[in-house]
């Protein structure tokens, strides 16, 4: 086991260039792939954000023989007044 470890350590002094590139390319890859994962999950975050909106009011229209109606649907309800409690009461 010993002559093992020595054998590694003397390979890695006589090899110094390709053992910084190696460790290089592993840093650098590490790197990217947490960069990439934080851009990706801001993006998302961001796309959720902006799209928060649409739909929120559908129109459907739905054409039978002899009649035509509209159907409005809310997709959820409209965001209540900030004054007053609510109580109708004067």
């Amino acid at each position: 086991m010993r002559e093992t470890l020595r054998q590694l350590f003397r390979d890695v002094r006589s090899q110094k260039l390709r053992t910084s590139l190696t460790i290089f390319g592993i840093v650098w890859g590490t790197v990217a792939i947490s960069l990439m994962l934080a851009f990706g999950t801001g993006l998302h975050k961001q796309l959720i954000k902006s799209t928060a909106g649409l739909g929120d009011r559908i129109v459907i229209f739905d054409r039978n023989p002899g009649r035509i109606r509209a159907v409005v649907r809310a997709a959820r309800p409209p965001p209540r007044s900030s004054r007053g409690s609510g109580d109708p009461s004067p």
